[in-house]
């Protein structure tokens, strides 16, 4: 279930992306609406490969629901962030994700919320390890994103973003069992 739910988000993502790439003289492009793209695209393939950790988990239905949680609000930011740059009204992207940009922030904060804890909770992985520092900047960078509609401050959350999340899933997490307890 996990997976369907990341999979229908990110073929979402994958054909806004498609689509810009092919009508990109129509669009008047923003880097940074991209960058979370690029964001997302790393932060969905590293979660599924986290989900290898929790292959002995003695599964009981709050702990799958639970497991739930982090795919569901990666969903909604991936909707949120698809829709914002499908838009075809005139405006530019960054305009268009303005109107997105406090649920889309918030969604992921959630997300990060539940990622950061469900390793512990599943008795997978110690509480506190590496990845939490950058989790902790993660969620810091995504109260930024939200609070502030500023063009050079969002620029700099979706940059510094992407640069944490491949610290995070090439650095920190590219072997299942990173954290194993």
């Amino acid at each position: 279930m996990a997976s369907l739910v990341l999979a229908i988000g990110f073929t979402s993502l994958l054909t806004v992306f498609a689509s810009l790439v092919s009508r990109r003289h129509v669009h008047k492009l923003e880097w940074y609406p991209l960058i979370w793209i690029a964001t997302l695209f790393l932060y969905v393939p590293g979660y599924w490969w986290s989900l290898w950790d929790f292959r002995d988990v003695e599964w009981t239905f709050p702990a799958y629901f639970y497991l739930l949680l982090m795919p569901t609000f990666l969903y909604i930011a991936m909707r949120l962030l698809s829709e914002a740059l499908e838009q075809e009204d005139g405006r530019s992207k960054a305009e268009t994700f303005e109107h997105v940009r406090i649920p889309f922030f918030a969604a992921l904060i959630l997300a990060q919320l539940a990622g950061a804890v469900d390793g512990w909770l599943l008795s997978v992985e110690p509480l506190f390890n590496a990845l939490r520092a950058v989790q902790l900047l993660l969620i810091l960078q995504y109260v930024i994103g939200a609070m502030t509609p500023r063009i050079p401050v969002q620029k700099a959350v979706a940059a510094i973003n992407l640069v944490l999340m491949i610290i995070a899933m090439f650095g920190l997490r590219y072997l299942p069992g990173a954290f194993a307890t």
